[in-house]
């Protein structure tokens, strides 16, 4: 009796600790693992491979296979299921539809383009519809870049698509660019929207991508339209880059590479930093911004890389006291003064500011200034050293 009452009361403990620490977005996308994962090899692109993975709630890399049908299928709101070792996927978007994969046995039924190579990967019939392809695929990472190796093929997590003109201007008008920015286009392609930039905003353009030939491309692009002084193309990978300089941040990559990305972004990101990505979330990161174009076909989503104002701020005199407790953008604040507590739920941080009721914080580095804005008072803070909390990835 006693054992059950002692952890009662550490059950209760904890869960009051975690609530005063503020909870999580309960709709947000959580990063758990996969339950099921495919590394699908493409027919329309020799030797490059497709990411899908099955969460328990959730479908991510779903556009990238159906788009060897020429249908872009969403992942959000997806659906799947599995009986007896056949795999449905179940979509809502662009309309209702589903995918079956069913394990193939008979490898002379496949027909592609790799039927001359012999290749030992297993086999799936990929049915959308009424079309169906047998494909390759694996479910390991280490069988892939195996293969690939063997046939000397450079490994590309994303093949590259254009993005369309009014895509980019959603992201023109999220991101405000001018002549003082440096825009980072990761996996630029023919960099495109850098060029565009460049001439529009006299923005500064840094791009990276594998393929040789679109940085070929691009750059003469650049040169034809006169803004060559201004961009910059790199044949290396885009995890390799330096993104300190950037103001800037412009993706076109999958749901899968951009949370590969979100640590390199707040390991290297400035407090600020405007970032736009076609067609993928960030998984629990919440967007700042959303826009549907090309009659709800395409969507750019936008973030601002958000300080980390966790922590106590106290002022000199002892009067003021401001307790933050960050999960990405999202904050839950209690400020003290005159004797009495006020907590805010739920408030949004963009760049070094943060809102709150008739309060306004501006963050520099362990110092802050914390204004009334009914008052028109301003106080002067200071972060209490040891107490800010580390990101949470």
């Amino acid at each position: 009796m006693l054992s059950r009452l002692a952890a009662l009361i550490i059950y209760l403990t904890l869960s009051v600790l975690l609530h005063c620490r503020g909870a999580k977005n309960t709709n947000a996308i959580t990063l758990d693992a996969p339950r099921k994962g495919y590394w699908f090899l493409s027919e329309k692109y020799p030797y490059q491979f497709m990411r899908m993975e099955l969460y328990d709630r959730h479908v991510e890399g779903l556009p990238s296979l159906t788009m060897e049908f020429r249908i872009k299928a969403e992942s959000a709101g997806a659906r799947w299921n599995e009986n007896s070792g056949i795999v449905q996927v179940d979509f809502l978007k662009p309309e209702k539809g589903s995918v079956t994969l069913t394990p193939v046995a008979d490898r002379a039924r496949y027909q592609g383009r790799y039927r001359a190579d012999m290749l030992e990967l297993p086999l799936v019939e990929v049915r959308l519809g009424k079309t169906a392809k047998i494909m390759h695929f694996t479910d390991s990472e280490e069988q892939m870049d195996r293969l690939l190796r063997a046939k000397n093929k450079l490994r590309l997590d994303v093949v590259w698509g254009p993005t369309q003109s009014e895509v980019y201007e959603a992201m023109f008008a999220f991101t405000k660019p001018t002549s003082k920015d440096t825009m980072f286009d990761l996996g630029c392609g023919d960099a495109r929207i850098l060029i565009a930039a460049a001439r529009r905003y006299g923005t500064t353009g840094i791009g990276y991508d594998l393929d040789q030939k679109l940085i070929e491309r691009g750059l003469a692009a650049a040169k034809q339209q006169n803004v060559s002084p201004l961009i910059t193309l790199k044949t290396e990978n885009l995890f390799a880059a330096d993104l300190s300089s950037a103001t800037i941040i412009a993706i076109y990559l999958s749901d899968r590479i951009n949370q590969k990305l979100k640590p390199k972004f707040f390991r290297e990101l400035k407090p600020g930093t405007r970032i736009v990505s076609h067609n993928w979330h960030m998984g629990d990161w919440q967007y700042d911004g959303r826009k549907f174009v090309l009659d709800n076909t395409r969507v750019v989503y936008f973030w601002v890389m958000p300080a980390n104002l966790s922590g106590v701020w106290q002022s000199d005199d002892g009067l003021y006291a401001l307790t933050i407790h960050q999960q990405y953008q999202m904050a839950d604040v209690t400020l003290q003064s005159a004797g009495q507590a006020q907590r805010f739920e739920a408030t949004r941080i963009a760049g070094t500011k943060l809102s709150f009721g008739k309060f306004f914080l501006e963050a520099t580095g362990e110092t802050a200034t914390l204004r009334d804005e009914t008052a028109h008072t301003t106080v002067s803070l200071r972060r209490k050293q040891g107490s800010m909390e580390p990101f949470t990835l």
